[in-house]
């Protein structure tokens, strides 16, 4: 009986531990490819239409008077 239980609690933890290893899988997958999206979005900006003369304004800060 009592070896039964503890096969029971072990099949559970078992299954609870696989559960979160697919969760972090998912999360790590998931921030893996926004990252890459957003470093390809930033790159489209960089090479697209940015001429060094933007390039040169957007560095340096405006001047209120």
């Amino acid at each position: 009986m009592n070896a039964d239980h503890e096969q029971q609690q072990q099949a559970e933890l078992a299954v609870k531990e696989a559960r979160r290893e697919e969760r972090r899988k998912k999360k790590r997958r998931r921030r893996r490819r926004r990252q890459k999206e957003k470093m390809q979005h930033l790159k489209q900006l960089y090479e697209g239409n940015n001429t060094p003369q933007e390039k040169q304004n957007e560095d340096t800060p405006t001047q209120s008077q």
